[in-house]
């Protein structure tokens, strides 16, 4: 069974909210929402969980702090590489782990400008998994 993380803008002069993305259950994205913000499920009766300028905040801070602690990994098997070349594919994954973060962080903040903008023109921003 497919599983899909929604985010929707809920208008104040519209009755349904509008749907502008979805995540499948194996993105990152999909993940970190599950753990820090724990979306409503689209089948109870809490339709919706409304997303704020906290949750948001709360979500680029953990991946700054992974991409922080990736890099002085990086940075110490950078080290040991100098003596010994086993810690070459240690390098290699620490880089593309900390490519992927960034690329993680974008998509948060994309998301954190259209929460933050939408609640200046006092509309909601809205998740749920279904």
């Amino acid at each position: 069974m497919s599983s899909y993380l929604n985010i929707y803008i809920k208008k104040k002069t519209v009755e349904e909210p509008i749907t502008i993305g979805f995540w499948s259950r194996s993105s990152d994205l999909y993940q970190r929402f599950y753990e820090e913000i724990n979306p409503a499920s689209a089948e109870s009766e809490d339709k919706y969980t409304e997303i704020d300028n906290y949750d948001m905040n709360r979500l680029t801070s953990s991946i700054r702090e992974e991409i922080i602690d990736a890099e002085k990994r990086l940075n110490v098997y950078k080290q040991y590489a100098q003596n010994n070349s086993e810690y070459v594919e240690q390098i290699i994954s620490s880089s593309e782990y900390i490519e992927e973060l960034v690329e993680h962080l974008g998509e948060v903040r994309a998301l954190e400008n259209i929460v933050n903008s939408q609640h200046v023109l006092g509309n909601k921003v809205l998740c749920n998994i279904d």
